[in-house]
């Protein structure tokens, strides 16, 4: 079974059944999200429900999915935030909208990997 806990911003449509799905294979999970229906439902499971994307990326060490488009600011924000406060904190970028200049800038800001949703758990190990 994993120890990691993984950070997870962003809980769109495809966001919770991903986050439920990491739950499910023991990955320690750490949310935050605007709408408590999600929240409620991943603290249900055994997610640790957090105020903002700072506190996720200083509770989840070890990796944080992040979405791109959030529904109250912008994922490239949230990602240089993330990389300014903790800078060895990986960060993967995951979006339904992708765009090669997207894709290139969230490298050039930081994040680990850049991902399409939706997309295979297992694509992540």
């Amino acid at each position: 079974m994993p120890s990691e806990v993984v950070g997870f911003i962003g809980l769109g449509i495809m966001g919770r059944p991903m986050a439920l799905n990491l739950i499910k294979a023991g990955y320690k999970l750490v949310v935050t999200s605007r709408s408590r229906g999600p929240i409620d439902a991943l603290t249900a499971a055994g997610a640790k429900a957090v105020a903002t994307p700072a506190d996720v990326a200083r509770e989840a060490a070890d990796l944080v999915l992040l979405d791109c488009r959030l529904p109250d600011g912008d994922g490239l924000a949230v990602l240089r935030h993330i990389k300014e406060q903790f800078p060895d904190t990986p960060v993967i970028l995951m979006t339904a909208f992708g765009s090669v200049s997207t894709a290139v800038e969230a490298m050039k800001a930081g994040a680990f990997d850049y991902v399409q949703k939706p997309f295979e758990i297992e694509e992540m190990e």
